[in-house]
């Protein structure tokens, strides 16, 4: 194995399961710039390991647009001096990658080429998470990594959009806390079981009743769902938890429980921090966070149906209320919200992530902050010489890709993943500029 320092120990820190695939760009047989041989381009993939990100590169080089790639400007000049900001639109990006079905559809991305440096150079190409992407992300590869290599940078919009357990983080940031939910929940799904009345039971944890989702008819779906929000808001917050700190919400979420008081009460103060984000000014809260769009929370769903089963539950070992993964039931879920049925292995296996070295996959880089609950999805050690891991102690959901860029807050790990992250990208860089030299 070769020695990448770091890699793949606990002096690092970053994201969920990052994806770095590497390539160079070449020319045409007539000098051009050739962004048609998209498979020889310096890729980021920068996605939930459980992502459907292969949307460029599955698509066959020779339809891929050279306008989409770099936009480059007529007489050798790359930078066009556009706002990075400016979105563009690739009108012929496939709507399924998997199948034969040749329909199309209009995909916005954003692209810089100002630190490009022409045929030879590297391009990153970043897929957007589950959000819609408003501009250009993650300032380490836009401003350092860029500059770096003379690379030019392409973010595209995730198509779908325009849990693992939390408790490490959580007992991190305030020991005590895993307990204190637990204990608090068990003493809530009781309470509410007690009351006479649905009605009772919103009110005295201030729920609005009025948007409640339609599978919420009665006092057992009503405890299912609120034992389900707590886990979901912690969800949210385990994958912000960085830099560690009392200004996180994970941390302030933890001193609500932490606090003590009558369990009801307790879960009441809980909705009340969990939607304080919220615009309107309302006597009561919803079940749910509601800071993410409709169109997000509901192309959400479907992805999760479509292709990234998250067979995830709760055990009693959890520091929330169990809650078991039944697939027959989340197939129904799905026959009756979208009409298909769910197949947990099809994306890993369309992707070839069963065995990425016998799919004969090299040069990716995984980057996997421990704090982040998607680590546990992700491969944290090596595979080969050129598929690595990063893992990083204090890192939390892809905080190596943070939106204010490397910063005098990040940790040691970070910090140091970031020299091991270009480290290894100028390795991989050199070896590939020999290799064709060589072709």
């Amino acid at each position: 194995m070769k020695n990448y320092g770091a890699v793949n120990s606990d002096e690092s820190s970053s994201s969920d399961g990052n994806v770095t695939r590497i390539g160079v760009s070449k020319e045409d047989s007539n000098g051009s710039p050739s962004i048609l041989r998209m498979a020889s381009a310096i890729v980021i993939f920068v996605f939930f390991v459980f992502s459907a990100a292969a949307s460029l590169s599955s698509r066959d080089n020779s339809e891929l647009p050279q306008d989409l790639m770099l936009g480059l400007a007529a007489a050798g000049s790359y930078d066009d001096g556009h706002d990075i900001n400016q979105p563009f639109f690739w009108d012929d990006q496939l709507v399924n990658h998997f199948s034969n079905d040749t329909s199309t559809w209009s995909n916005r991305y954003y692209k810089s080429t100002k630190y490009f440096e022409g045929p030879g150079s590297p391009i990153f190409l970043v897929i957007g998470g589950e959000g819609a992407l408003e501009k250009m992300l993650y300032p380490f590869i836009t401003e350092h990594l860029a500059p770096r290599f003379g690379a030019a940078v392409i973010q595209i919009e995730h198509r779908f959009y325009g849990p693992y357990r939390p408790i490490m983080a959580a007992e991190r940031l305030s020991p005590g806390c895993a307990k204190a939910v637990r204990d608090t929940l068990d003493d809530a799904a009781e309470a509410i079981m007690s009351l006479d009345t649905m009605e009772d039971a919103l009110k005295s944890m201030n729920v609005c009743s009025d948007k409640l989702s339609d599978e919420i008819k009665d006092l057992a779906s009503l405890k299912e769902n609120t034992m389900l929000s707590v886990t979901y808001s912690f969800a949210n917050y385990d994958m912000d938890a960085y830099p560690p700190g009392k200004d996180l919400m994970m941390y302030k979420a933890c001193q609500v429980f932490q606090n003590g008081g009558d369990s009801l009460e307790t879960m009441k103060n809980f909705f009340k921090f969990s939607n304080s984000e919220n615009k309107d000014d309302e006597s009561c809260v919803p079940l749910f966070e509601t800071e993410e769009s409709e169109n997000d929370d509901k192309m959400w769903d479907f992805q999760v149906c479509a292709s990234l089963v998250n067979e995830i539950g709760q055990s009693n070992n959890s520091m929330f209320y169990p809650h078991k993964f039944v697939l027959s039931e989340f197939d129904a879920e799905c026959q009756s919200e979208f009409g298909i049925s769910p197949n947990p292995s099809s994306l890993a296996d369309a992707l070839g992530f069963r065995d990425l070295v016998a799919a004969g996959a090299t040069r990716i880089l995984f980057t996997n902050g421990l704090q982040d609950m998607w680590a546990g999805g992700s491969y944290l050690e090596n595979l080969s010489d050129s598929i690595l891991a990063l893992n990083f102690e204090n890192g939390a959901h892809h905080s190596d890709l943070s939106h204010a860029g490397p910063t005098g807050k990040d940790t040691d790990d970070i910090k140091a993943g970031y020299v091991q992250i270009t480290y290894i990208l100028a390795e991989w860089l050199d070896e590939i500029k020999a290799e064709s030299k060589t072709s």
